[in-house]
């Protein structure tokens, strides 16, 4: 199937969090577009808010993919 398909799929599938995550194991084109709706809006706690500067220089990218961030 076109990417395209792939990714109108995808979209479809944005709000279940379980399915994004599948997606995002299957290959590096599935990665990108999962990406942008796992990482759209961001919820951190007091405890993982420390590690966020780690794990964003560790992914490279996803930072551009975070829209909303709530702590």
């Amino acid at each position: 199937l076109p990417s395209e398909l792939w990714d109108i799929i995808i979209d479809f599938l944005h709000d279940d969090k379980r399915a994004m995550r599948r997606c995002s194991l299957v290959c590096k084109a599935w990665l990108s577009s999962s990406r942008l709706h796992l990482f759209h809006a961001v919820s951190l706690r007091k405890r993982t808010l420390a590690k966020l500067p780690l794990f964003l220089q560790s992914n490279a990218g996803i930072s551009s993919n975070i829209n909303t961030l709530s702590i």
